[in-house]
């Protein structure tokens, strides 16, 4: 059932005592409004509450899918979508546990009629993209998820599964049927269709550019032709550095509503896209000495190589030990899945510094002038790879792309 009435803090309180055990009795529990406060949690698409105990450390989150994005719906947009994504955010944190053991949240209750769900609270944990903007490092990180994006991308694929069990889970993840909605934030308010699109108009004619470009029409289309139609293996969709979790020692990967079957280099390249987003903006990021500035830029560039890295040791691992005599068609695979990594990579710049959906990294940067300056690194580090992305070999030497490109700012760097 489509659900209207969202829930109070009366409401998600009485959900946690007669839904979870959690807490004892006698306790006296207090509900707290998250959604909204767009720096500790993504409220786009949900309602979130904290419900905690006033006398210990306990608490839990409760989560209540909106039937409507938010950021539209405040600029008079209605743009409807199914509640029935809490259903394939449950089933995504199971066969996520199911590889890794760690990376989900303990799920603790969810009711589908009032789409609800109650589960583990990560306060102590940071999300990364702040932590990002924050400059800090994580070693850990990007071995860590792409390992695990590497084996779920594998046991989810035909290439593991048979025929009946990944038909089966398909039909589980398809059911929200959110394809449009992705096919307008990633393909065409990014390109296709960018022209009532709002942007910094200090780079309204390098975007208007893009838009002519034929070639780059042309490569975007195809992008958006094999996100419809491939259903290689089970994807996150939505998978940002707002999305995940990290500590020293920890990793956890949330938000998994829009989970679908679709192209490996999917989740890749909207991953790689959130940390060349971080990348660019310090480009015009005035508060940081230039010293700090490029240090960070070459942490970042480190940790997608490693990230990369991690994902392909992984996946080729699997694929020697399940599919060991197929070894032309693992190299093709290979290329493939770069190619599309990049791709992907390029269309979550672009979709992300538009004012709509204009990334925190670009926001938090109030000059529009320095803003530009990342603003149209991305842009044209979007067009090479759009056009190159068959001719790349690696990823070192995209990275070697981003790092001559930033040289209009008369950065050196140490190789």
């Amino acid at each position: 059932m489509e659900h209207e009435i969202f829930l109070s803090e009366e409401n998600a309180i009485e959900y946690v005592w007669k839904y979870t055990s959690v807490f004892t009795a006698g306790e006296e529990l207090v509900a707290t409004v998250l959604a909204g406060d767009r720096a500790s949690v993504d409220g786009a698409a949900n309602r979130i509450l904290r419900v905690e105990s006033k006398s210990t450390n306990h608490s839990v989150i409760v989560k209540q899918v909106l039937p409507f994005i938010r950021a539209a719906k405040e600029n008079g947009i209605d743009l409807p979508i199914s509640v029935k994504r809490l259903q394939t955010e449950v089933q995504y944190m199971q066969v996520a546990k199911k590889i890794s053991a760690s990376i989900s949240p303990e799920i603790y209750a969810w009711d589908q009629e009032s789409g609800t769900l109650l589960m583990e609270d990560l306060r102590r944990m940071k999300i990364l993209r702040f932590e990002l903007m924050a400059g800090r490092k994580f070693s850990e990180f990007p071995e860590g998820m792409g390992d695990f994006l590497g084996a779920i991308a594998f046991v989810t694929s035909d290439l593991y599964l048979d025929p009946w069990e990944k038909r089966s889970l398909e039909e589980h993840f398809n059911q929200a049927n959110t394809k449009p909605l992705w096919g307008k934030f990633m393909f065409d308010d990014t390109v296709l269709a960018n022209q009532a699109n709002p942007i910094n108009p200090l780079v309204r004619s390098w975007v208007d550019q893009l838009y002519q470009d034929e070639a780059v029409r042309r490569e975007v289309r195809g992008l958006k032709s094999i996100f419809n139609q491939q259903h290689q293996c089970l994807i996150h969709t939505d998978l940002h550095t707002s999305n995940i979790f990290v500590s020293k020692d920890e990793l956890k990967v949330f938000d998994s509503e829009f989970a679908r079957f679709g192209p490996i280099g999917f989740d890749l390249g909207r991953l790689i896209g959130s940390l060349v987003l971080n990348f660019a903006s310090l480009l015009g990021y005035t508060e940081w000495e230039e010293e700090r500035r490029k240090d960070y830029q070459a942490y970042l560039l480190e940790t997608i190589q490693s990230l990369y890295e991690s994902f392909e040791q992984t996946y080729l691992r699997f694929w020697d030990e399940h599919q060991p005599k197929r070894k032309e068609p693992k190299q093709r695979m290979r290329d493939m899945i770069f190619q599309q990594t990049l791709g992907f990579t390029a269309c979550t710049m672009m979709a992300r510094i538009y004012d709509g959906g204009l990334c925190f990294d670009f926001k938090r940067i109030e000059s529009l002038e320095d803003r530009a300056k990342g603003q149209r690194f991305i842009i044209e580090m979007a067009k090479r790879l759009f056009i190159r992305r068959y001719e790349y070999r690696d990823m070192a030497q995209v990275l070697d792309d981003m790092r001559e490109l930033s040289l209009h700012r008369n950065q050196t760097w140490q190789q």
